[in-house]
Parts: C-alpha cells; sequence; structure tokens
C-alpha cells in the first residue's frame, strides 16, 4: 500500500455534522426573515405567508433537537 492510496479525513462526521447544523440554522433563518417580510408587506388576497408558514414547519421537524423546534415554531406564531 502506497501513501498515495492512503486517505486520511480527521473528523469527517463531525465536520459533516457541524455544516449540517449550520445548514438547517440558515434555512430557517432565512425562513424566518422572508416570513417577517411577508407579514409586513401584506395584501389581502396572497397566500405566500401559508405556504411560508407551512414550508418552515416542514424544515423544522427535520430536526433533532425538540427543543429548537418548540423555540423556532414558538418565534415563527409569535410574529403573527
Amino acid at each position: 500500500m502506497t501513501l498515495s492510496s492512503q486517505r486520511y479525513e480527521p473528523h469527517v462526521a463531525s465536520d459533516d455534522l457541524l455544516k449540517d447544523l449550520c445548514d438547517r440554522t440558515l434555512v430557517t433563518s432565512v425562513h424566518q426573515h422572508c416570513l417577517k417580510h411577508a407579514l409586513r408587506c401584506y395584501k389581502p388576497g396572497t397566500d405566500h405567508i401559508p405556504k411560508l408558514v407551512l414550508s418552515l414547519i416542514i424544515h423544522v421537524s427535520k430536526d433533532d433537537d425538540r427543543f429548537r423546534v418548540t423555540s423556532t415554531l414558538e418565534n415563527i406564531f409569535s410574529c403573527a
């Protein structure tokens, strides 16, 4: 076995977890920002607010940290 055929990837699992957490947090933050903006600019007859809320609920429901899920849901429903 040559050195070039060996591949050492330190902390791959923890790096993937950190990236996943950052991605989830970013997506949640973007959803929340869009929802707050949509609520400020609301016009009767539009249906984008329920779609944003549903999208955010589905997104946060995939998170394993139930405290973070509950906190996020409380945050979005307190916007209304």
